[in-house]
C-alpha cells in the first residue's frame, strides 16, 4: 500500500471479522482508510445484531481518531443471501449502530435531529460525516 502514492482502502472490519481475523489485527489498516463501512459481525457471519458481534466500536472509533481518519463512516447493514446477512432486521440494526455512533461522536445531538435523519433516509444504508470532534452530519 505504501508503494502507491495516494492509494486508500474501503475499510470494512466486518469482512475481516467474519473470516476470523481479530479487530486488533485489522487496526493496522486504519491508517490507509479512505472510507469505512460499519456493521457488527463475528466469525462466520458478515453481519450480526449489534449486541451479538465481536467488534468493539468505541475501540474502532478510537483507532480511527488515533490515525487521523476524518472522512465518511458508512453504516452498511444489508439484506441479501450472502454470507449470513438475511437474518437481521437491517433498519433496527442501522438505528442501533447510528445511535451508538452518535453517543461517541455527537453526544449533544438532539433527538429531533435523530428523528429527522430517519424520516429523510429512505434506505438502511446511511453515510454520515463524522470527523472526530466535528458536529457536521450528512445523510447519504
Amino acid at each position: 500500500i505504501d508503494s502507491v502514492p495516494g492509494i486508500k482502502l474501503a475499510l470494512d472490519y466486518a469482512h475481516f471479522s467474519c473470516l476470523g481475523y481479530t479487530q486488533d489485527s485489522v487496526d493496522v489498516l486504519a491508517e490507509h482508510a479512505g472510507h469505512v463501512h460499519l456493521r457488527q459481525a463475528k466469525s462466520g457471519f458478515l453481519q450480526t445484531k449489534l449486541e451479538e458481534g465481536t467488534l468493539n466500536f468505541p475501540a474502532m472509533f478510537g483507532k480511527l481518531k488515533e490515525v487521523g481518519y476524518d472522512k465518511y463512516l458508512s453504516i452498511e447493514y444489508v439484506h441479501q443471501n450472502y454470507m449470513m446477512t438475511v437474518y437481521d432486521d437491517v433498519l433496527s440494526e442501522t438505528i442501533k449502530l447510528l445511535s451508538l455512533s452518535q453517543l461517541i461522536f455527537f453526544p449533544a445531538i438532539s433527538a429531533i435531529l435523530f428523528i429527522y435523519i430517519f424520516l429523510i433516509c429512505s434506505t438502511p444504508h446511511f453515510d454520515f460525516w463524522a470527523p472526530i470532534g466535528s458536529w457536521t452530519l450528512r445523510g447519504g
